[in-house]
């Protein structure tokens, strides 16, 4: 399947802790977190929502999405990007995205609790951002008036693979917040001359 939906559901009727829906708002993802409880960003036996789908494992690739909130404009959130890599023969896992409305943030575990690796100031609740693989690096990009900086790079260490990668939502506390994702694009940045050559994935939420 393309997905892997962790922590989640299709909306319906009853659905009263995490859910996603490709037809509530034309043109978007919406993904959905309940008060009933936290979701925060943890490693193992996490309780946030993930979408994510499979990485290439070798070669470079981009990871690039467009979010913004949908609703609410305030709260202790993190979403955005989310991905896995095997390095030195440990699953690292990491999360860039916007947080509380204030930052940038980029995130990472090797089994133990997130650190902050590099974060920069974000005004509003909107976002366009990217992750690059070059080789045996990680670039975390986020995109300011068609211009994109990066905000961190990481560097891996030889013989690293990429795991799955996609989109999550996490709160730190008991609280209701709703995201909205107009597309996930998954591409190889080695062939920037050519869109149609450089895609290796794409998906729109536009439910036409």
């Amino acid at each position: 399947p393309a997905w892997q939906v962790t922590n989640a559901e299709v909306r319906d009727n009853y659905s009263p802790s995490s859910w996603y829906s490709l037809v509530d708002k034309e043109g978007s993802l919406l993904l959905q977190v309940m008060d009933d409880a936290a979701k925060p960003l943890n490693y193992s036996g996490y309780q946030h929502p993930t979408l994510l789908r499979t990485l290439p494992a070798v070669a470079d690739w981009a990871i690039q999405t467009d979010l913004a909130l949908d609703a609410r404009q305030t709260g202790v959130y993190f979403t955005g990007i989310y991905f896995e890599t095997v390095e030195s023969g440990v699953t690292n896992r990491y999360a860039f995205g916007l947080r509380n409305g204030a930052s940038i943030e980029v995130k990472r575990s090797a089994g133990g609790a997130f650190v902050t690796i590099g974060a920069d100031i974000s005004i509003g609740g909107s976002a366009v951002l990217r992750v690059r693989r070059l080789g045996n690096q990680l670039l975390f990009q986020r995109r300011t008036d068609g211009v994109w900086e990066t905000i961190h790079t990481q560097n891996t260490p030889a013989g690293t693979t990429g795991g799955k990668g996609g989109l999550f939502l996490s709160t730190d506390l008991a609280q209701s917040v709703r995201v909205a994702f107009d597309y996930l694009m998954i591409s190889d940045p080695g062939h920037d001359s050519s869109a149609l050559n450089s895609l290796i994935w794409f998906m729109s939420f536009s439910s036409s």
